[in-house]
């Protein structure tokens, strides 16, 4: 049977959440859906995540997360959509993410993988959506050709 509400889980507050909050839905057998976006977590908290049959998973901004969390990741094969943007994931750990055989969306904006790396996987994992895009970094001075204050 379902969990309720489907096997969805969307932890308000994430930034609240960390590695022994992460441990206590180990217990929510049927979870396929999380999200802890923003939330304090570390790549060794992730591993109790491995025991779900979890196929969608947002870890959008959760800054303590790296190339050693893609590898965690990886041991989850039933995951079919990550969002890991806002982190500072790697090209390394976007090699690990690429052995996770039901994959089919990837999001990785504004994080340190670069786009030849981005080609290479789309290259070898073509079924694979791959969201991944840098801001442009400003153009000239942000003041340009503004006075100096002077304080009297």
């Amino acid at each position: 049977p379902a969990a309720p509400g489907g096997g969805n889980c969307r932890l308000t507050g994430g930034l609240q959440i960390t590695d022994l909050g992460l441990g206590k839905l180990s217990k929510l057998k049927n979870l396929k859906r999380l999200n802890v976006s923003g939330a304090k977590l570390t790549p060794a908290g992730l591993k109790v995540l491995a025991a779900l049959p979890l196929e969608r998973l947002s870890l959008w901004a959760c800054e303590g997360l790296d190339d050693s969390a893609a590898a965690v990741l990886a041991e989850i094969p039933t995951l079919a959509m990550i969002d890991l943007s806002y982190t500072p994931i790697t090209n390394q750990g976007l090699h690990q993410l690429a052995k996770l055989p039901n994959l089919k969306n990837l999001y990785l904006t504004e994080t340190k993988v670069t786009p030849d790396a981005i080609a290479a996987f789309r290259t070898t994992n073509p079924k694979t959506f791959v969201s991944w895009a840098k801001r442009p970094a400003p153009r000239g001075s942000p003041l340009q050709g503004a006075k100096e204050v002077i304080e009297e």
